[in-house]
């Protein structure tokens, strides 16, 4: 008599923290040798706007009165500086992650962002000193 089929459990999906490469396991952003992690995606710098779309979704835009192309992230806690040379990379990122008026002369989301900030091996706290960190071309700055 043929054997009894074994049912089979349907796969697990892995959970985005599970399919991660190990060292951005615990960072939703994460910046280090020069490689810029959102949400575990890894990113090439210089930055491209779209990349940074694909990564985060649709954004709202603002330009200021001096030309400055603002990409903001309300729900998501993040501001892209568009590059004045280059208007398709991004030349800084602003990640507002202090609850409460945000002040400075930058627009800022509407709310903060609630993941990890990993620059470099250090995380970076709420409640902490306003950090800016240079890469290349790219700045990133934690309000």
């Amino acid at each position: 008599p043929p054997a009894p089929e074994k049912k089979k459990e349907p796969a697990k999906a892995a959970s985005p923290r599970e399919s991660m490469p190990e060292q951005a396991a615990d960072a939703d952003i994460e910046l280090s040798n020069g490689t810029l992690r959102i949400h575990g995606k890894a990113m090439r710098l210089p930055l491209s706007y779209i990349d940074l779309q694909k990564a985060l979704g649709s954004c709202r835009t603002v330009i200021s009165p001096q030309k400055v192309s603002y990409l903001i992230w309300d729900e998501q806690g993040i501001t892209a500086v568009r590059s004045k040379k280059n208007p398709y990379l991004i030349a800084a990122l602003y990640i507002r992650l202090r609850t409460g008026e945000a002040e400075g002369n930058v627009p800022t989301p509407r709310k903060p962002f609630k993941g990890s900030v990993v620059i470099d091996g250090k995380e970076l706290a709420a409640d902490g000193e306003e950090a800016s960190v240079q890469s290349g071309d790219l700045e990133i700055t934690v309000l």
